[in-house]
């Protein structure tokens, strides 16, 4: 009798200490994404900071705006390879120089462990069926998916590449220059002024980053 009690107990524990392990797993960061929560934070902290990035981008387009006006590149007049497709990253980049220059500096985002648990299955999800959605598997947006947790959240989604190893700066720079998109979604949600909360996961080619108030 006492020994079917103690076993009965015993299960209890070890069903609560998995789960507990189960969270803490999958809510553990990357170095990759602690290192992106800490340069979007820093960003929002001194804005201007983040400027000689952009002018470094800036001065990358140019050359190549040369190289083509030369011959020395040979480019297409596609969608996403134009001459018109790289002036217009100049443009946006010259607009985002113009609004780190002048923005104030803003608060500190918190991560958020419930979030980021969310925000890792989208882009698990994204990643296994080479997507670039904001719709999960399911039909459902961002709104529907953090329901859950009551909280009002925005997204971002950007590729990541091959070439980000150990710094997540050109995935930031892309998100807030937002070339190709009319209203800035991407940089509005980094530099919105009223959100407290984030969670990023980058999982193979796929970065996800979620904005809360």
């Amino acid at each position: 009798m006492y020994l079917y009690v103690i076993i009965i107990i015993d299960m209890k524990n070890i069903v609560t200490i998995l789960l507990v392990l189960l969270t803490v797993f999958a809510s553990a960061q990357t170095d990759l994404e602690s290192i992106m929560t800490l340069e979007i934070n820093e960003l929002r902290a001194n804005p201007k900071s983040f400027i000689p990035h952009v002018e470094e981008y800036i001065s990358f387009n140019n050359e190549m705006i040369g190289r083509i006006k030369s011959g020395k590149t040979k480019i297409s007049s596609s969608k996403l390879n134009g001459e018109a497709v790289i002036i217009d990253r100049i443009k946006a980049a010259k607009e985002l120089i113009e609004i780190l220059n002048t923005i104030e500096p803003l608060d500190t985002l918190v991560f958020n462990v419930d979030m980021y648990i969310i925000t890792k299955k989208h882009a698990e999800y994204l990643d296994a069926n080479n997507k670039m959605s904001h719709k999960d598997s399911n039909g459902n947006s961002a709104s529907t998916r953090f329901k859950e947790i009551n909280l009002d959240v925005s997204e971002n989604l950007v590729s990541v590449g091959s070439f980000i190893k150990d710094t997540t700066t050109p995935l930031l720079l892309t998100l807030l220059i937002d070339a190709g998109i009319d209203n800035r979604g991407h940089r509005k949600n980094i530099l919105a002024n009223d959100i407290r909360f984030v969670s990023v996961s980058i999982v193979g080619g796929v970065c996800v980053q979620n904005f809360a108030h």
